[in-house]
């Protein structure tokens, strides 16, 4: 991939999965770092260190399932966010994430849900911190660090 940025055939390279100790190994070795790096990322379930360590190595972020496969729908907090700013649980889901510097990548063919997606709104600091503040939920199982036949996997 290097060698392909080098030669200027890719415009980016990017990274999946890898959290903090990944990528420092990778800064250690590499000529070109990561322009990215996507990981699971949504409200009880944000990886805040990796974030973290990533935005300061200036790798932008990007959150794949936004909404943790639809496990966020009833999350109390979440519905009850939703209702205070008049939107949807997704909404809150996909502003929570660009409000942390996260690039969401919400996943859908439906012209409406585009839309809907795109309509974010400005939470306030103390919403944040209490999205911050909620237990895991939400995980997908997936593991970086476990070979992907050995993941856990949560159920639908």
């Amino acid at each position: 991939m290097e060698r392909l940025y080098d030669e200027g055939l890719v415009k980016a390279v990017g990274v999946s999965n890898y959290l903090t100790h990944h990528l420092e190994n990778l800064l250690a070795v590499c000529n070109v770092a990561p322009m990215l790096d996507q990981i699971e990322f949504h409200p009880g379930y944000t990886q805040w260190d990796t974030v973290s360590f990533a935005q300061s190595q200036g790798i932008c972020v990007e959150a794949w399932s936004p909404f943790a496969r639809g496990r966020l729908n009833e999350d109390a907090l979440l519905v009850t966010l939703a209702e205070k700013y008049n939107v949807s649980v997704q909404t809150i889901c996909l502003s929570f994430a660009c409000q942390c510097g996260v690039i969401p990548l919400p996943k859908s063919t439906d012209p409406g849900r585009i839309k809907q997606n795109l309509a974010l709104v400005r939470l306030d600091e103390n919403d944040i911190e209490k999205i911050l503040a909620m237990p895991q939920t939400g995980w997908s199982g997936h593991d970086p660090d476990v070979a992907p036949e050995k993941d856990v996997q949560v159920p639908d």
